[in-house]
């Protein structure tokens, strides 16, 4: 039975420290977690604020110090024009001698806006309705109007080199004359270079697969004209650059799992309709995520393991510690048996169900009294040890024992009814006899037990319930000892008519 107690107390032990140290430690983990990742989208956010900020740089630098370049465009388109004017047949221009002269590339489109003529022969046949359709819109716009229009940083269709690009429509609305100024050596752009900084930064953090700096139309800066973007990333590309939102898509990049984040970039300086608008694409990896997080994920399961091994160890050293006293207090030491403090407990929850019958059998030692005065209380103690546990094995689970104090035994049988108490009873009388008829020292005092019967009614207490068994007891004690009487109302009749 203490075994039993120990058990339970060191189960209730073991679950109140797991749940407390594991729901620590589960915190910490996904606290840790969470700063792992808040870690990793910081350095993404770094390498992304920096582009960006090289970006704002280079705008406002060539906002400041551009105007050279701007009015040198506007005098050779219209110098250009003035010559459409004189000979409109453009087979007949050097279009390579004229970008010489001018020191810008320069490219002629059709109504269509396909490039059709140009000092570039690698643009020829570029058509801006097929691979930029948001642009193909802008450059029919600018058609309209026939005004010069100056755009700020963009790139050419073939190399991905930056470039800073004119438009501007003939009179009669048949071409588009196209004038395009490399920015690679230029000063301003070599000291503010983002293609620069780009290449710097993806060595430098591991986690970062490729990024690039994408055009109104979705093409890279830098990048030649091979870079493919898929459908699922052009619909994250220009939902981030018409909705002004960051986007993230996942997907697959060389056979692996990768992030793609595309960040809009609006320029403060550029006020040009697809210049203006930029996006910063950082395609990066979990890796290292991934790997740190699996640590993290071993750790915590170490953790764990520990911590379930030093709670068992405490939990049994403890449930060790205070069994002993909690078993106690609830069992007679003497016969091992369930006392008087659990005896109430057990009666009081019993009785709270009111829907099944309680069985209770008060239990007295005859002729005990001779035994304990005549043989000494070694043997008295030695006569109810044995009892205790003849009690005990006889009942098994119909019931449970308790001593009372004394030589006064208790059984409390739940859900019990009349047949079944007189049962047991019976049965109790004589193990105790055939025990006893062992004991030859016991026996020559004729020691036997007496029993009251009581059945709980839907009035009884505790008190009322145990009063009727005693009745019932003493009742057996006046009529002979060694037997058992079922408490009923004429019992009570008689007890008090024999004290009158």
């Amino acid at each position: 039975m203490r075994t039993h107690y120990r058990f339970k107390l060191f189960i209730v032990l073991f679950a109140l420290a797991n749940v407390i140290t594991i729901t620590i430690t589960t915190l910490d983990y996904f606290r840790l977690k969470q700063q792992i990742i808040e870690d990793n989208q910081f350095k993404i956010e770094h390498a992304t604020d920096t582009v960006k900020y090289a970006l704002k740089t280079i705008d406002k630098a060539y906002y400041l110090l551009d105007e050279k370049t701007a009015k040198s465009m506007e005098i050779h388109t219209s110098a250009l024009q003035e010559k459409y004017n004189l000979n409109p047949n453009f087979e007949t221009w050097d279009f390579i001698e004229l970008s010489k002269q001018m020191k810008m590339d320069i490219y002629i489109m059709d109504e269509n806006n396909i490039i059709i003529y140009g000092s570039v022969p690698e643009e020829i046949g570029v058509d801006f309705s097929e691979c930029c359709t948001s642009f193909n819109k802008i450059l029919n716009k600018r058609r309209d109007e026939g005004k010069l229009f100056i755009d700020g940083i963009d790139l050419d269709q073939q190399s991905g080199e930056a470039k800073k690009f004119s438009y501007m429509a003939t009179k009669d609305k048949k071409y588009i004359i196209e004038l395009g100024y490399s920015l690679k050596n230029e000063e301003i752009f070599q000291q503010f270079n983002f293609l620069t900084i780009i290449d710097e930064l993806v060595p430098n953090f591991e986690l970062i697969e490729e990024l690039h700096v994408l055009n109104f139309g979705g093409l890279p800066f830098g990048t030649t004209r091979g870079y493919k973007i898929s459908t699922e990333q052009r619909k994250a590309f220009e939902k981030a650059r018409e909705n002004n939102e960051i986007v993230e898509i996942k997907t697959k990049h060389n056979g692996e799992n990768v992030i793609i984040r595309y960040v809009p970039y609006y320029s403060e300086y550029d006020d040009g309709e697809n210049t203006k608008i930029k996006v910063v694409e950082i395609m990066y990896n979990t890796h290292d995520l991934d790997d740190v997080l699996h640590e993290n994920l071993k750790v915590f399961v170490v953790q764990l393991i520990i911590i379930l091994v030093v709670t068992i160890l405490v939990s049994s050293l403890i449930a060790n510690w205070f069994a002993k006293p909690v078993y106690l207090a609830f069992h007679d030491s003497l016969t091992k048996l369930k006392n008087r403090a659990a005896f109430n407990d057990v009666i009081e929850q019993l009785l709270v169900d009111r829907k099944q019958t309680i069985s209770l059998l008060m239990m007295d030692l005859d002729n005990f009294k001779i035994v304990n005065d005549t043989m000494g209380h070694g043997k008295g103690d030695y006569l109810l040890y044995l009892i205790g546990q003849t009690i005990k094995e006889t009942i098994k689970v119909e019931g449970k024992a308790f001593r009372l104090g004394g030589d006064e035994f208790a059984i409390v049988m739940p859900n019990a009814n009349k047949e079944e108490s007189i049962q047991l009873a019976k049965k109790v009388i004589q193990a105790i006899e055939d025990r006893l008829n062992n004991e030859n020292e016991i026996n020559t005092f004729a020691v036997s037990v007496s029993i009251g019967i009581a059945l709980s009614e839907e009035t009884d207490n505790q008190e009322s319930l145990y009063k009727k068994a005693d009745i019932a007891l003493y009742t057996a004690k006046d009529k002979g000892k060694n037997q058992f009487i079922v408490y009923h109302q004429g019992l009570m009749r008689d007890m008090l008519e024999n004290e009158a």
